[in-house]
């Protein structure tokens, strides 16, 4: 999907999550806490109008760690991916 139909307001962020994978390229089989590790990361896709008035912006297509406690994480499911709206200043790193 190149264009994403969601449009985030002011400071809000939307991120595409990482694929979390089962196995390893070489063949070894993932247990869910290393999987779980990963639940807070993602690529962002679309920011909103303020978002780069905020210091440490993260541009778009820049791969983030998000803190995993916050409150205002939306899932939103469109098509066929699922995508997480959350405000910029919860991204804690770019990785």
């Amino acid at each position: 999907m190149d264009g994403i139909p969601i449009k985030p307001n002011k400071n809000m962020v939307v991120l595409r999550k990482d694929e979390v994978q089962s196995q390893t390229e070489s063949g070894i089989y993932l247990p869910d806490s290393v999987k779980n590790k990963t639940e807070n990361q993602g690529v962002v896709v679309a920011s909103g109008t303020r978002s780069e008035d905020y210091e440490g912006f993260a541009p778009i297509g820049s791969r983030v760690v998000y803190n995993p406690l916050t409150r205002q994480v939306f899932e939103l499911d469109v098509g066929d991916e699922t995508f997480t709206v959350i405000p910029v200043d919860e991204i804690i790193a770019e990785i």
